[in-house]
């Protein structure tokens, strides 16, 4: 528990920053390899209605989202802080398998920059 709170912490001025600049938020954070399955799984994301945040564990073979029906968006087009939380937490259910998760996209803004792992 100790280590997601740290984990947190550590990405608030990324989401203070995210919901100032979402489409610019994501061309200073480095590359990362994600696998094929994530992708395709990206692609969903981005095919749902008001997609919110993408998120992506350390070793890339693992993600979630979360995207917002229409009538219920608390922040508009962009995440809330806590949504971006929220999002992470669920993800991070499989950290001891496969590490911690960062964002990969806000919105329907450019991704993070990615290579492919298999």
């Amino acid at each position: 528990m100790g280590r997601r709170l740290l984990l947190l912490l550590a990405f608030l001025p990324l989401l203070a920053g995210c919901q100032a600049s979402s489409s610019h938020s994501m061309d200073n954070l480095p590359e990362i390899g994600i696998s094929n399955a994530v992708l395709n799984y990206y692609g969903k994301y981005r095919d749902t209605i008001n997609p919110l945040v993408f998120v992506v564990s350390q070793d890339g073979y693992w993600a979630a989202y979360r995207y917002c029906d229409g009538h219920k968006c608390q922040g508009g087009a962009l995440p809330t802080s806590r949504e971006i939380s929220d999002t992470i937490a669920s993800c991070n259910e499989a950290e001891a398998v496969h590490g911690p998760c960062f964002v990969f996209a806000l919105g329907l803004g450019a991704p993070r920059k990615y290579h492919l792992i298999d």
